[in-house]
This record gives structure tokens, C-alpha cells and sequence, in this order.
């Protein structure tokens, strides 16, 4: 499986006329990682220019026109969320929520507008987790301050 999902890629990029591809190119998505050809790929060690460039060939893919078939979609689909844990500024760059929400909206294949709204949610849920994760360290000072904090040092005062 993952041998034909790297060819599916390979034939896609050619037709396309990609000719050079990032340092981790989508290729090594599939080698050797699980049985399944798209299994989430651990982004930790990868630069942020690598993987913004991941990102842009992938959503280059969802934004071809005329649009492409929907097993490609699909495939391209999959292709971003095997990227793992997208940091929000990378998605606010590339705008790339913008084309798969339009997808999750428009598109003709229920498959495709099933996976695009699939992958919004979990990017979502994702920003939200981030945001209570931010708000929740913004607002441990105040909760010290009241006694909240055993940690800190604050007691309660009962």
C-alpha cells in the first residue's frame, strides 16, 4: 500500500510538472512508516520552512484547475493530515483552511467534502486546544494570587 501511494504522488507531481521536491519530500511520508500509506508523520524534527513547503504542495494539489479527480483530492486530503499537528501560524500563512474549507463546501464528491470537513474539524479542534492551553497559563498568575495554586506556595486560607 504504501508503494502505490507513493507512485499515485509521484505520477500526480509529474503530471504537474513538479520537478524538485522539499529536503523531506512527500515521498518519505510513505516509506516505511505503518501499513497504512498515510500514517501521521512526526513533524517535531522538521523545520518550519520544510514543512511550510509540505503544505504548499499538497494544497498546490487541492487547488489545480480543472479540479482533480476525487481519489486525487482525497489523496491530497490525507497527504495534509498525515502531516500531524500543523502550527497555527503555518495555517494562517498558507491559508491552506481556506481552499479545504471551499472543498468541504463545494466540491461535487461527498467522499471529498466528507474528508475536507473531517480535517477542518480536527484543525480546529486542534487551534482550540491550543488557545485553552494559552489561556489557561495566562490565567494561572490571578489563580496563585487567590490561593489556587497549592504549588505556589498559596494556601488556600481554610
Amino acid at each position: 500500500p504504501a508503494q502505490a501511494a507513493s507512485q499515485i504522488v509521484g505520477q500526480l507531481l509529474t503530471r504537474r510538472g513538479v520537478a524538485t521536491l522539499p529536503r523531506f519530500s512527500l515521498c518519505f511520508l510513505f516509506a516505511g512508516r505503518s501499513s497504512s500509506p498515510l500514517a501521521v508523520m512526526d513533524t517535531s524534527g522538521i523545520d518550519y520552512a520544510t514543512l511550510d513547503g509540505e503544505v504548499r504542495l499538497w494544497q498546490a494539489l487541492l487547488e489545480e484547475q480543472p479540479p482533480a479527480h476525487p481519489a486525487e483530492l482525497v489523496e491530497s486530503l490525507e497527504g495534509l493530515r498525515s502531516l500531524g499537528e500543523l502550527p497555527t501560524r503555518l495555517l494562517q500563512e498558507t491559508k491552506v483552511g481556506v481552499v479545504v474549507g471551499a472543498l468541504a463546501r463545494e466540491s461535487a464528491s461527498q467522499e471529498v467534502r466528507g474528508r475536507a470537513s473531517e480535517l477542518l474539524q480536527l484543525w480546529k479542534g486542534l487551534h482550540r486546544k491550543r488557545r485553552a492551553g494559552e489561556i489557561s497559563s495566562a490565567e494561572a498568575p490571578s489563580d496563585a494570587a487567590s490561593g489556587g495554586l497549592s504549588r505556589l506556595g498559596g494556601g488556600g486560607g481554610g
